[in-house]
């Protein structure tokens, strides 16, 4: 069963804030709200928690799907709650019955693992969550998953801006470098700010705050004598990073090179990528190399 009394919380709160938003906002010389301010409605109809506004949402939108509408000309007057509840008295019980005769259905849907492969973590549970419903309509789904895959890659130039994205960034591409072994936290942040100046970003990002972020990653720094704190790659560790890279839907072609994307390769063959999913379709070389593991 759905957890409901989350779910109407969850509603209740964006409700309040949407409200804040409106108490908060200074009225044109009209005397009326600008129109860029609040939210239409809040609908709880057939399941899924639809919000629509005009503003960007104040709340995270990670697990959910964003669609952006212009702005229309037309004076359409908002539905009253007579005419909601209307609206509501005739479709919810339909909408309620056929989730309820569909519900083992979609409990036991799943999507083959190949049609999923390139997209992060979160946007693959939103990618059940849409598809589920319509199986069967291959066309369809077709369709859905690839509006998402836009959206996915989107969201991940978004996220590649994000300390711990960065931090797992650097350290994904060091623990495939031979030559390294270890890195102080001063060197990992160094490291960012360098791709951060290459991307043309104004921002820089201090070891301290670094470190900070590591431990949010669960990675854990030590002391590497008179240099300071950092990290040594030992097995664990590239072990470790694996699975962070994994988490935040980091893989090979996040570090590739744009012309072994081009030709579909990867570089050196790492066993621990193969083992936690990281090889995004490419294709590596020097099969008797790999990241030690033991």
């Amino acid at each position: 069963m759905l957890n409901w009394s989350k779910r109407v919380v969850n509603l209740v709160n964006m409700v309040n804030v949407a409200e804040h938003a409106m108490s908060e906002a200074t009225p044109n010389p009209t005397g009326q709200l600008p129109k860029r301010l609040g939210f239409f409605g809040i609908i709880e109809m057939a399941g899924a928690d639809i919000v629509a506004g005009i503003a960007p949402a104040p709340y995270s939108t990670e697990s959910c799907v964003v669609v952006s509408m212009l702005p229309s000309g037309n004076e359409t007057q908002p539905l009253d709650d007579v005419a909601m509840r209307q609206i509501a008295d005739r479709f919810q019980p339909e909408l309620l019955m056929l989730r309820f005769a569909n519900y083992s259905t979609v409990k036991s849907f799943r999507l083959p693992s190949c049609a999923l492969q390139d997209f992060t973590p979160r946007m693959k549970q939103v990618a059940l969550a849409l598809v589920a419903p319509i199986q069967g309509h291959r066309e369809n789904e077709s369709i859905v998953l690839s509006k998402l895959r836009e959206r996915d890659r989107d969201a991940q130039t978004e996220r590649s801006l994000e300390p711990e994205w960065l931090a797992a960034e650097i350290l994904f591409g060091l623990v495939h470098e031979r030559a390294i072994h270890s890195i102080l936290v001063g060197g990992i942040a160094s490291s960012i700010n360098e791709k951060l100046k290459f991307r043309g970003e104004d921002f820089r990002i201090s070891a301290r705050k670094i470190g900070s972020v590591l431990k949010s990653l669960g990675v854990r720094t030590e002391s590497l004598g008179s240099l300071g704190r950092g990290l040594l790659f030992t097995p664990a560790m590239n072990s470790q990073i694996h699975a962070v890279a994994r988490h935040l839907g980091i893989s090979r072609r996040t570090i590739a090179t744009s012309q072994g994307l081009e030709a579909g390769y990867g570089g050196r063959r790492c066993l621990l990528c193969e083992e936690f999913g990281l090889t995004d379709g490419l294709r590596f070389n020097d099969p008797s190399t790999r990241i030690p593991t033991d």
